[in-house]
């Protein structure tokens, strides 16, 4: 039986050259593309970061303090009422109130009116419902160079006494 080996194949150096350089060009596009994930990465944090500082450093909302009166109320049988007030150092956007039941649903309420600083509000929420058990109240503020505004989950100012307006 006679073989035939007149087929060619590569040499063993040449596959050997052919699969470092595999490898090294593998190599340097995973590599460009890790750069590009952890400076963006990098830039995202540092943006969350920021806001936060801005939260927590900027914002202090309260609730007014009346002399005869209640700064949260229910108006009317399940409309709530909320006086507050923005001592902090920035205008607030808007806010975002959220209403917890006694069945422990929560309804979820935004008003998008400017607060500015030192300005005191009224606002009126209608159909919060009629068993309210706690009110948190969280700002929107105005962030440099983001399209929209920022909610700000610290701080919130929470009231769990929740009565009939007079």
């Amino acid at each position: 039986m006679k073989i035939n080996n007149k087929k060619k194949a590569i040499s063993p150096l040449i596959a050997g050259v052919l699969l470092i350089a595999f490898t090294i060009a593998l190599g340097a596009i995973l590599m460009s593309w890790a750069r590009e994930f952890f400076v963006t990465q990098t830039e995202n944090v540092g943006s969350e970061s920021a806001d936060q500082l801005a939260c927590s450093s900027k914002v202090n909302l309260a609730f007014v303090e009346l002399v005869n009166g209640y700064s949260v109320c229910n108006e009317s049988g399940d409309n709530l009422r909320v006086l507050i007030t923005n001592k902090g150092t920035v205008d607030v956007t808007g806010i975002k109130v959220q209403v917890i039941s006694a069945d422990g649903s929560v309804s979820n309420f935004e008003n998008k009116t400017v607060l500015a600083t030192g300005e005191a509000m009224k606002y009126l929420f209608v159909n919060a419902g009629s068993d309210m058990q706690q009110v948190s109240i969280l700002p929107y503020i105005d962030v440099e160079g983001s399209p929209e505004d920022r909610l700000c989950s610290d701080p919130q100012i929470t009231s769990n006494e929740i009565v009939s307006c007079p």
